[in-house]
């Protein structure tokens, strides 16, 4: 129970830290990215500290490995879903991924690169990172204190 009240505070003062006027003076650019991609790992790496190894709550079980195997292939068809409109912007001209700077064909097509890979990959750290980190180690260890509705 105070490996989740640790890792409760650390995440609260995490946030907190984010939020405060200094990191705004480090610039907008580096502001984003700590928000975006210093969060989420920061969150998944202190879940890791704290909780390595997590338990599979009783009431779970895993299920048969064919449903597992579909499961999977339902989640990787939902984020090809989620994450099309990247394809279909660029097909349609509705986005070109150019920032406002860099408004040259080659940029564009630089641009449209990075967000393909960085969009998902940004997906798919703040899901696993937050996930990992409040569903896994935080409501986890909250759940053997606290009643069902809390």
């Amino acid at each position: 129970m105070i490996r989740s009240i640790l890792l409760t505070v650390l995440l609260a003062l995490l946030g907190v830290i984010a939020a405060l006027p200094f990191g705004l003076s480090a610039g907008l650019w580096r502001s984003r990215l700590l928000v975006v991609w210093g969060l989420p790992l920061a969150a998944m790496l202190l879940s890791f500290v704290f909780f390595p190894r997590l338990r599979r709550p009783p009431e779970i079980s895993p299920g048969p490995p064919a449903r597992r195997l579909a499961l999977l292939a339902a989640c990787a068809v939902a984020l090809l879903v989620d994450q099309s409109f990247l394809l279909i912007g660029r097909l349609t001209g509705w986005a070109t991924f150019t920032p406002a700077a860099h408004q040259t064909p080659a940029a564009t097509g630089a641009t449209w690169l990075t967000a393909a890979w960085a969009l998902p990959a940004c997906l798919v750290l703040g899901i696993w990172g937050w996930e990992r980190a409040l569903r896994g180690a935080v409501y986890t260890g909250w759940r053997q204190r606290l009643t069902a509705p809390a």
